[in-house]
């Protein structure tokens, strides 16, 4: 078993395969995955919410929020096979980051302003994730920089708001996940 970045930015590892085909996936903290990576409950309350807008004759809002962030190209109109047990399975070492695991996939690297970076894959645009773990355009910039003044004309798509790796409450967490475990810096002490 090896580790996929699926659409919805989670490690997946296939956990089964439903009879229309598709493959479902178990994520590290062990969690089942459509092959967007959406878990469920998000599909169920998509649904929900189609159906609402169908009774009421409206349109129904786009999947991901009406924001714009994370729209996903999922299609699920069913949840089954992401109910099963996983508590038997042996899974493998998860990735120690998104940019190692990308490292190690040879995607797409190039350097920006002296920094490796690694092409995220699956977000509509050039979008480059450092080793120090930010995210920004083939030309360098991050999404700060590219809101006040656009240069290059470049835009950064917006993570899904459910992906662990992008959540400002967790900044420490966030980084850790996309460049790996911080370096450990030996000291001397001067006697």
């Amino acid at each position: 078993m090896t580790w996929t970045l699926l659409p919805s930015m989670a490690f997946g590892t296939p956990f089964s395969v439903q009879p229309d085909g598709k493959l479902i996936y178990i994520t590290p903290d062990r969690k089942l995955l459509c092959p967007h990576g959406n878990c469920s409950s998000t599909i169920s309350c998509w649904m929900a919410s189609e159906r609402r807008a169908n009774l009421a004759g409206s349109t129904p809002p786009p999947r991901g929020g009406l924001r714009g962030r994370g729209l996903v190209a999922c299609d699920c109109q069913t949840t089954v096979g992401l109910h099963a047990s996983t508590d038997h399975l042996q899974l493998p070492h998860a990735p120690e980051s998104l940019f190692e695991f990308l490292v190690d996939e040879k995607v797409e690297m190039l350097s920006l302003k002296g920094r490796s970076a690694c092409r995220l894959p699956h977000m509509s645009g050039p979008t480059f994730l450092t080793a120090c773990g930010k995210l920004q355009c083939q030309h360098g910039r991050v999404r700060q920089t590219l809101r006040k003044k656009s240069k290059c004309g470049c835009v950064l798509p917006a993570l899904p708001k459910r992906t662990r790796l992008y959540n400002p409450k967790q900044r420490r967490r966030v980084n850790y996940l996309m460049a790996g475990p911080p370096a450990v810096h030996q000291t001397t002490r001067v006697t």
